[in-house]
């Protein structure tokens, strides 16, 4: 009896470690930088995404996680410099260069104060091609957390950036917001035709049906199959720089 009560715990002990362990299996992985961790649903849009290089490689490991402004428009640059057929790297080099205005000193003047390093070069090159506005002047806010209807705008922006063009309006009721969301009262004015387009060029979806949840948080993973999406659109690209 007594060996069999030592089994018996022995089992149990054995469980509760197991069950933490691969409760926590995808948490470990996510900071161990060996593979980012996504859902299910994201496995293929996320493999194809990176096969495009479409993907910003300084984006955190766990793709589930939601994705802050910084690394949003990090992941725009990244989309445009393959839509231009360049790498990131040379992709912004070129926009500072060709695009930013330049201090007496020859360096590229910062459009916004609240971003360091690379970030605030990232930022002033996305801003100069209309793709990022910051939430007040000089302002990015780099860490923060991005908006569904923020993703929406920068979304639609980046496409017009590389020579993309929205869909003319008329009198088509497909383009008007009301006909996919039915909160779309939710939806910030300066935000209302940036969802409508999205939602019209099947590129990014509600959160339930009829639902976009214009506050809601977006995932990195959304942002890496959206912009695949929007790849998808046009896959032969254009040529909107000098890229002699």
């Amino acid at each position: 009896m007594k060996r069999f009560c030592k089994q018996a715990l022995l089992l149990v002990l054995m469980l509760l470690l197991l069950v933490p362990g691969a409760a926590a299996y995808d948490e470990e992985n996510a900071d161990s930088g060996e593979s980012p961790v996504c859902s299910a649903w994201a496995q293929e849009e996320i493999a194809r995404a990176e096969t495009l290089h479409l993907l910003y490689p300084g984006l955190p490991q766990d793709y589930r996680a939601p994705i802050i402004r910084m690394d949003f428009c990090q992941m725009a640059l990244t989309y445009a410099a393959a839509r231009c057929g360049r790498d990131y790297d040379g992709f912004l080099a070129m926009v500072l260069e060709e695009r930013v205005p330049h201090g007496e000193d020859g360096e590229a003047l910062l459009a916004f104060e609240d971003c360091e390093g690379e970030g605030a070069l990232a930022a002033t090159a996305a801003h100069h091609l209309g793709i990022v506005y910051g939430k007040a002047p000089g302002r990015f806010d780099p860490q923060g957390i991005i908006t569904r209807q923020e993703a929406a705008a920068m979304l639609a922006r980046a496409y017009e950036a590389v020579g993309g063009s929205r869909p003319w309006k008329g009198e088509d009721a497909l383009y008007s917001i009301e006909y996919y969301f039915t909160d779309s009262a939710e939806v910030s004015p300066w935000a209302r035709n940036d969802v409508a387009t999205v939602a019209y060029w099947k590129v990014m979806n509600g959160v339930s049906e009829g639902v976009f949840a214009p506050e809601g948080t977006f995932s990195i993973e959304q942002c890496a199959a959206t912009f695949l999406r929007l790849w998808d659109r046009n896959p032969d690209g254009w040529t909107v720089f000098d890229l002699e």
